[in-house]
């Protein structure tokens, strides 16, 4: 992959986040709940669009559907 960048953020409880693809795409990331040691996030996004937690998508060889 070309130009990948990080980007750290600090949000609160319902705080959003917005991600848009230069095509319009957009993935709409809300913080539910922080608790301790976890955090609940809500991601919003078209139904082509798959959305893997990492421990599954690496598990599975990065072949998740």
């Amino acid at each position: 992959m070309d130009n990948i960048g990080t980007l750290i953020l600090g949000r609160r409880t319902g705080e959003q986040i917005n991600l848009r693809n230069a095509d319009g795409t957009n993935i709409l990331v809300t913080i539910l709940r922080i608790s301790q040691n976890a955090v609940k996030i809500s991601f919003t996004a078209p139904k082509n669009i798959n959305i893997v937690r990492s421990e599954i998508d690496h598990r599975d060889g990065g072949h998740s559907q």
